[in-house]
């Protein structure tokens, strides 16, 4: 028994003696089973016998086991038997499915996995013994669509099995109905998942290899990558989102009874995986709800990167909503280690524990503002005439009604880690901006500021907190004059916060929490209501590092006076989380907000509006993560129009950044969806010449265009772009949208309006972003690109070249975008310096191109291949034959490899290169190249023209050589073929010759 083997698999071998169609069995037992009784265990031997062939795999056969001795009950198993050589030659460790069967066997997994029984082996072979379920396998069953409800139970077991499954680390990579044992029928399904075959443990060696099942395999299995990855150099491996990919496609067929993609439509998975539209079935499909099709996209992801994770995938709306109907806990809180229910104490173990996600939504934000006081936040706190000097929590919620959302990042203090493309900024400048909101919910703004109120907040700032107390003084009468000296700061205070005085707000805060702290204590609700307030307004001034050392000595207080899952304590988390992601803590964000939902979710409910903001907020910690899937959830829960109602901030959010993450998906269709309701609704509220609105016109046309409706992307974007004109509004995301326009136009042919919309959108961009920005550098490029395809060769070549020496010193780091860019800048301007015949020129941009192209894309590219054909025909234009005629070969192979055929260009090329050759005398290598000239011209047709041309020049060429190679030989002698210093390939060729000349005599 090899030595690394797990002390999990060596306890669990049996002993046994294999006769044939019985093996003895032999395990320790009592010699008694009486009650009360303690006797001496002694190894017993029990008789098993084969009975009936279960199932029967490549490298193994499941037999039907039966125990036939006293004691044994009859008791049935399926013995799972392994060919051990067929083991060895595939270098499959058995071991690890033993491994993998009775880890999933413990207690703690009990009715989510077939169980283990233990393990024997003789010569030949290796025996598992797993419990016997008499109904089979789930495959077996499924005759029919199940009805949503029943497909929801099943899939809820399944993804329950799998989160545990990769929490341990274990892949299953064979997940399907086949390999999932139906333990009861149903209406009320009960199914274990088995068969660990070729279940691998993720932290092992885990390049994709074979595995898995065709029809459910992961499309990056199968070598389909998503956008974007096909020509870089990631390697994919095994993790938890093949197993997700298999769910998916497994619930697919519970719900329609069919396949999502067959090999009888080879085409539907490369086009999902190319264009990310799911093909759902479109005619006699069943009737779903909405947040199943949204289940089945988010697991079936065409980027493994954006698909659910097991444990996302059990807190989505559509399980979840299972539970929620049902009026119990969702499985997750039930699971084993998660929550403890004692005398209505909840102790959950929040580090694990997963968002349950609400039942109903979804909603979106506005883009953003950059002023630094859009942050402010309703002031409606308890009264501080309330203060009281107790020690005693109050019974009151602290309930504050936030209507904004966090302010912007700005270029100047959080610049993306990535200059790639737009997607890397648009985090930045997508970040929601809220209105100032008084309490009656509408906006605060100059004009209808309460004068009175402004005048005295301003002009007299100072706290007027109580000096020394007097040795004679009345204590109460002190205390009552403290009391209301505290209540007229905290009016002040209030006053100036409405009015954005956040500077004489801070020292009037600071001035009353320092004499809260002295008079009440730290642990006092007053002066934790103060600490909250300073947070807020250094959160507001943008000092977030000091604003989570408020926010945390407030948590911490509120912790100990309330417990750690009261209202107010989750309130504190709720802005902890907003200022460590305001940071760039995500990750921790992420971590303590989900903390704070949990709590909310359960004592609040899933639609008091404290625990959707946290849903949504948590949803924009995960954006900035650039995990589009689980975000796109948080959203969606957090969309609640009912509550907010359907113009309210939250709810135009919500909206938002559903359909934003949804683009980001490449789930374009229901971006569209969401960003024409959120634009409606703007329209409504802010107008339209608001800067939120015309920035989710512009993404709406980005998503039009994406889905290639480039007549509506194109009116959507012209209306907004004229809009931002009138109102003198420019910001990365309206001149993002000049260039989407551009792209629409030149889509439509329209190559002169593309050209200015290019142009317009690279002037702004050279202000705003810097005139090296890749954005900048795409629409320079654009500009380029449509003069010469106007014709305009002149015009084109300046931005060409602005473009290509932008891009030099970027080549350094080999960054595939700003490498990708040189390339097509390279060989742009070398065809337009060919048509202005500045040959040279020519030559040393498209060598460059075809260099660059073959080092990112391979010889068979598209690109590379235009990079090629260009650089050929500037070689034969500048009489670099050997160089024309070595870069015509690989393109005459690319091509063949590719299309099977050459282009009718790519044969002119090689014929006028064959021409030049021939009149220059390298007749050897005009042979050749017209040789394969002649070959591929009869390919398209004997009797055409140009396949006799090409004959004749090839009777032509041949019979000059041997022409000459008869001359050569009078000249020499018959008797040179004999001499060793004569080539052995020319010495052939004569001697072939000779023969011909012979025969013809």
């Amino acid at each position: 028994m090899p030595p690394t083997l797990s002390d999990l698999v060596l306890d669990s071998k049996i002993r046994v003696n294999c006769h044939g169609i019985a093996h003895h069995r032999f395990t320790f037992e009592p010699i008694t089973t009486m009650p009360d009784v303690y006797t001496r265990r002694r190894e017993r031997q029990h008789i098993w016998t084969k009975e009936s062939l279960l199932g029967k795999g490549s490298y193994d056969e499941v037999h039907l086991h039966k125990c036939s001795t006293d004691g044994g009950r009859n008791e049935l198993q399926a013995v799972k038997m392994i060919d051990k050589s067929f083991m060895a030659r595939k270098r499959i460790n058995y071991h690890k499915e033993v491994e993998a069967i009775a880890k999933f066997s413990q207690k703690k997994y009990l009715g989510l996995f077939v169980e283990y029984k233990g393990w024997y082996e003789n010569d030949e072979s290796v025996f598992i013994a797993m419990e016997f379920i008499e109904n089979g396998d789930l495959d077996s069953k499924l005759t029919e669509p199940l009805p949503e409800e029943e497909a929801k139970t099943i899939t809820l077991q399944l993804v329950e099995a799998l989160m545990f499954l990769h929490e341990n680390s274990f892949v299953h990579r064979d997940f399907k109905p086949k390999n999932i044992f139906v333990v009861q029928l149903g209406p009320e399904w009960r199914v274990k998942l088995g068969d660990f075959g070729i279940s691998k443990r993720i932290n092992e060696d885990s390049t994709l290899s074979g595995g898995g099942t065709p029809l459910f395999m992961a499309p990056e299995m199968r070598g389909y990558l998503p956008p974007g990855e096909e020509d870089s150099s990631i390697t994919y491996h095994f993790t938890e989102s093949i197993d997700v990919w298999s769910l998916g496609v497994t619930s697919f067929f519970l719900l329609f009874h069919d396949y999502p993609f067959t090999s009888k439509q080879p085409h539907k998975l490369p086009r999902y995986i190319a264009r990310g539209e799911f093909p759902f079935p479109t005619t006699n499909a069943p009737s779903l709800s909405q947040d199943c099709y949204n289940f089945l996209e988010a697991v079936m992801g065409r980027h493994p990167r954006h698909r659910l994770s097991a444990k996302e995938a059990l807190e989505s709306r559509w399980l979840s909503s299972l539970e929620n109907e049902s009026g119990e806990e969702t499985n997750v809180l039930n699971s084993p280690s998660k929550v403890d229910f004692e005398s209505s104490t909840i102790t959950v173990e929040l580090g694990n524990l997963p968002v349950d996600e609400p039942a109903d939504s979804p909603l979106l934000p506005i883009g953003l503002e950059n002023s630094t006081n859009d942050d402010t936040e309703q002031l409606n706190i308890k009264s501080v005439g309330d203060f009281d000097n107790s020690k005693e929590p109050s019974k009151e919620p602290f309930n504050h009604d936030i209507n904004e959302k966090r302010p912007p990042k700005t270029m100047d203090t959080e610049s993306p880690t990535e200059s790639s493309s737009f997607e890397s900024k648009d985090l930045l400048w997508l970040m929601p901006s809220s209105s100032f909101s008084s309490e009656s919910g509408d906006e605060i703004t100059e004009e209808n500021l309460p004068r009175d109120g402004r005048k005295n907040a301003i002009s007299n700032p100072s706290s007027p907190i109580p000096g020394p107390i007097a040795p004679d003084a009345d204590p109460e009468e002190t205390m009552s004059n403290t009391l209301a000296s505290m209540r007229a700061s905290y009016s002040r205070g209030r006053t100036l916060f409405e009015a954005k005085e956040f500077d004489e707000a801070e020292k009037l805060f600071q001035n009353l929490f320092k004499s809260q702290k002295e008079i009440f204590g730290i642990d006092n609700e007053s002066t934790l209501i103060s600490c909250h307030i300073l947070g807020k307004i250094f959160y507001i001034k943008k000092n977030y590092g000091k604003a989570l050392s408020f926010f945390n000595l407030c948590a911490d207080e509120q912790k100990g006076l309330h417990g750690e899952s009261h209202s107010i304590s989750l309130r504190a988390k709720f802005w902890i989380g907003r200022a460590e992601s305001k940071i760039g803590n995500f990750e921790r964000a992420e971590a303590i907000l989900k903390e704070a939902l949990v709590y909310q979710q359960l004592l609040l409910g899933p639609s008091h509006k404290e625990t959707l903001e946290t849903d949504h907020e948590l949803g924009l910690s995960l954006l900035l993560q650039k995990k589009w899937a689980p975000a796109r959830l948080h959203f969606q829960s957090a969309l609640r129009p009912g509550v907010f109602g359907s113009t309210h901030k939250m709810t135009l959010d919500s909206l938002f950044y559903t359909g934003y993450t949804s683009q980001r998906l490449g789930h374009h269709k229901m971006a569209v969806e969401n960003f024409k309701k959120a634009l409606e609704a703007q329209k409504e509220q802010r107008g339209l010449s608001d800067i939120h609105t015309i920035r989710t016109a512009c993404i709406l046309g980005e998503s039009l265009y994406e889905l290639r409706a480039l007549y509506d992307a194109k009116c959507t974007l012209e209306d907004a772009l004229s809009r931002a004109k009138d109102a003198e509004i420019t910001d990365p995301i309206i001149l993002r949208g000049s260039f989407l326009l551009g792209n629409c136009l030149m889509g439509l042919n329209d190559y002169q309006k593309a050209n200015f919309a290019y142009r317009d959108a690279a002037e702004g961009q050279k202000k705003v972003l810097g005139p090296a920005d890749p954005e900048t550098l795409e629409s320079i490029y654009h500009v380029g690109f449509t003069h010469m395809k106007l014709g305009q060769h002149e015009e084109a070549q300046s931005p060409l070249e602005s473009v290509q020496e932008a891009c030099r010193w970027a080549l350094e780091v080999k960054g595939p975008y700003y490498l990708s860019f040189h390339v097509r800048s390279c060989r742009d301007l070398g065809s337009v310096q060919y048509a202005l015949n500045k040959f040279v020129e020519a030559e040393r941009n498209l060598a460059c191109a075809v260099n660059g192209a073959i080092d990112l894309w391979g010889l068979t590219h598209e690109s590379t291949l235009y990079c090629l054909f260009w650089h050929c025909k500037v070689q034969y234009e500048t009489k670099m034959l050997e160089g024309a005629e070595t870069t015509c070969r690989k393109l005459i192979a690319s091509e063949t490899e590719v299309y099977h055929d050459l282009s009718p260009e790519t044969l002119d090329l090689m014929e006028s290169i064959v021409e030049k050759m021939y009149r220059a005398g390298d007749l050897e290598k005009a042979e050749s190249l017209c040789q394969l000239l002649k070959h591929h011209r009869m390919l398209k047709g004997e009797d055409k023209p140009s396949t006799q041309k090409a004959k004749r020049l090839y009777a032509e060429i041949w019979g000059k050589i041997q022409k000459r190679e008869i001359e050569e030989l009078e000249e020499l002698g018959e008797s040179t073929l004999l001499q060793d210093s004569i080539p052995k390939s020319r010495r052939k060729r004569l001697s072939n010759l000779v023969g011909n000349l012979l025969s013809s005599k």
